[in-house]
């Protein structure tokens, strides 16, 4: 077995927040500058409809989305290490949930509110809600069953709490839009920044060890022409990792 190329696991956490800012905020200046939007506070959506911003948050999002969900599986990889005691049935289920959420993503990135309010509200709504439950349990098991830090942990608590308030703050006052424009809007900002600072939380577990690895697998496969493993495991100190 060859090792053709490494690259640490934390990039894709830092690549996937630093486009998902890069995107929001050029956006929104943009918005701002052209006069699409008040400075303060639109809704960030309102950023992304009318062009040339709307290009750019199209391709942002839809890539952030992308991101985020390689930053996923790599954290139920990372789950289901041995170092961690291996496999859990919430593993998979909070797996299954973010996907749910960062196709909601995707989906914003390419249905704005004017071309469909319904699919692209309902969408956001989604990526919300189920990235508030992911966080919850990926917390909840790292709390319970993990080797991460003191301050991993407490930080991921902090921000998990942070965004549940945000989001039934959205919540309510989305039962009157007019009126609470502006509160929506800080709770929406305050959700997005939540989920950002918590994928970035993820570089506390994957350090400069855990990393993904382009293997080649010919040499294995000539000495043992009958094994055809599902899944390399490489230790990475501590711990093991699935690629």
């Amino acid at each position: 077995m060859e090792i053709l190329e490494s690259v640490q696991a934390r990039r894709v956490t830092i690549l996937a927040a630093g486009n998902g800012i890069l995107t929001i905020l050029t956006c929104y200046i943009i918005a701002v500058m052209k006069g699409h939007v008040p400075a303060w506070l639109p809704m960030i959506s309102d950023c992304a409809v009318q062009s040339p911003e709307s290009y750019i948050f199209r391709l942002g999002m839809i890539s952030t989305a992308m991101l985020l969900e390689c930053n996923s599986i790599l954290m139920l990889a990372y789950l289901n290490t041995s170092g961690l005691r291996g496999k859990r049935s919430w593993d998979l289920a909070s797996f299954v949930i973010v996907s749910l959420g960062c196709l909601g993503l995707a989906i914003v990135g390419a249905v704005n509110e004017k071309e469909n309010g319904g699919i692209h509200g309902g969408a956001a709504v989604a990526f919300f809600v189920c990235y508030q439950v992911y966080m919850i349990i990926i917390t909840r098991r790292l709390m319970a069953n993990g080797t991460g830090t003191v301050s991993s942990t407490r930080i991921k608590a902090i921000i998990a709490s942070y965004c549940g308030v945000a989001l039934l703050a959205f919540f309510y006052f989305s039962t009157d839009q007019h009126k609470y424009h502006i509160p929506i809007a800080i709770c929406e900002w305050t959700g997005v920044a939540g989920i950002i600072l918590y994928n970035l939380s993820f570089v506390y577990e994957y350090g400069t060890t855990v990393k993904i690895q382009a293997v080649d697998m010919k040499q294995m496969e000539s000495h043992h022409p009958m094994a055809r493993p599902e899944y390399i495991l490489v230790p990475m100190q501590d711990h093991m990792i699935y690629q």
